[in-house]
């Protein structure tokens, strides 16, 4: 009897197939360590081709089979279609942030959020929590150092400085007001116009 073409071998389907059994089953496979050496297997419904494509279908372009629990086995229940680009996002080495009861990885978050996947990652350094980091209206709290610096802005006069240079721990280290300097060589030129003019 003829098989289905649906059926027929070398199909991506029947790849996908034979590409998880020999995870499970070929200690000679590169992957075999993180499958069957974790001790994952195959239902015994899916040792059967014919099984496996009844309940997952032809695999659609671009896709891949993926477990939902990824310490769980190649079944029916824990399997599904996902496109190849999502697959990195369910492993185990993948770090994953809690919010609101939701956990996801930081490139999840930062499509959800709008906010560049870097400036998520620099909240996360600082040793800023989850609820705060991940708050879609989050707001950064003034440090220390850049408070001193703009206490720092203004001269004594209260003119912005055109020049300040300061340490690394928001200290000032030299200062420079053009009003301030205008303002104090006219003075000095009014109370010595009589040496100017000899």
């Amino acid at each position: 009897m003829k098989r289905p073409a649906r059926y027929r071998a070398k199909t991506r389907t029947y790849n996908a197939w034979t590409a998880l059994k020999g995870r499970c089953f070929n200690p000679r496979n590169k992957a075999f360590k993180h499958y069957g050496g974790r001790g994952i297997k195959v239902c015994v419904r899916w040792m059967s081709y014919f099984n496996f494509y009844d309940d997952m279908g032809p695999v659609p372009r671009g896709f891949s089979i993926e477990r939902v629990d990824v310490n769980g086995d190649y079944c029916p229940e824990n399997c599904k279609w996902i496109p190849r680009r999502e697959q990195p996002l369910n492993l185990r080495t993948t770090r994953k942030f809690t919010f609101q009861g939701e956990s996801l990885p930081l490139s999840v978050w930062s499509k959800r959020l709008g906010v560049p996947k870097s400036a998520l990652k620099a909240r996360f350094q600082k040793g800023i929590p989850a609820r705060r980091a991940l708050d879609p209206n989050f707001k950064r709290l003034p440090s220390p150092i850049a408070a001193r610096r703009r206490k720092n802005r203004w001269c004594l006069r209260g003119h912005l400085y055109d020049m300040a240079v300061f340490h690394p721990d928001g200290r000032l280290k030299f200062r420079y007001c053009l009003a301030c300097k205008k303002a104090d060589d006219r003075a000095y030129y009014l109370r010595n116009k009589g040496l100017f003019a000899a």
